[in-house]
């Protein structure tokens, strides 16, 4: 995403934001790099979940805690070597 989207999409969220250039670097494009990363992060993890790569529990309080699926170990590094993802994009 192009700054200046990212800009205009924070201060649609915020449509009272002011700041200075550090403070819009700090603050605001970091606010929704994380925001973007994190749902780029948990539709990752779901697919590497439904692949059995990473397991999945969920904490006393609630949250899930992932770890990485050793009986899968062998299969992964296939998948990893073929591309992963962007293997299967491309074949559709």
């Amino acid at each position: 995403m192009r700054i200046e989207h990212e800009i205009l999409e924070y201060l649609i969220g915020h449509p009272d934001a002011k700041d200075t250039l550090e403070g819009i670097v700090e603050w605001w494009l970091m606010e929704e790099r994380i925001r973007t990363a994190t749902i780029e992060v948990q539709a990752a993890l779901a697919e590497l979940t439904a692949r059995g790569f990473i397991t999945v529990t969920t904490m006393p309080d609630g949250r899930s805690c992932y770890e990485f699926n050793r009986v899968k170990e062998e299969e992964c590094r296939r998948w990893l070597m073929e591309g992963g993802l962007e293997e299967e994009k491309s074949s559709r």
